[in-house]
């Protein structure tokens, strides 16, 4: 099992390979840099594209954001919709662990952007159930 971890502005980005797929998990910081986003994404794409054929699942942990305003949720959509149309997008997953409010905003996004709020979940332990079975499939 390989692993990488990467920090950037506040972000980590740990990529690990397992049965053939590669898990990208981020973990948000407290106040995200939406100015310096493009630099982050920039970079996370550049990750992504190091093997882009592997089956690819993210994982996203917003637990400790404290704002996530409309705007920055449509960009971040912008974003997200920009790595789920790479081909080796298997499946992503967002949680805010003990945060509702963030959770919420999550779902709005993501139902706005794929027509349901399955991707989003409460904790890391559902998201990771959740992955587990889709890849069981």
């Amino acid at each position: 099992m390989d692993e990488k971890t990467i920090e950037i502005q506040g972000f980590t980005f740990r990529m690990i390979e397992r049965d053939g797929v590669r898990f990208l998990e981020s973990t948000w910081p407290e106040t995200v840099p939406f100015a310096s986003l493009s630099v982050i994404a920039w970079r996370l794409l550049e990750l992504w594209d190091e093997e882009p054929d592997i089956p690819t699942v993210t994982i996203s942990d917003l637990s400790r954001v404290t704002n996530l305003s409309d705007k920055d949720a449509e960009n971040l959509g912008i974003f997200t919709s920009r790595i789920a149309a790479k081909p080796n997008h298997f499946l992503a997953a967002w949680f805010a662990e003990a945060n509702p409010s963030i959770e919420f905003t999550l779902r709005r996004m993501v139902t706005a952007l794929t027509g349901s709020d399955r991707g989003v979940f409460a904790s890391r332990d559902e998201a990771h159930d959740a992955i587990a079975r889709a890849i069981a499939r």
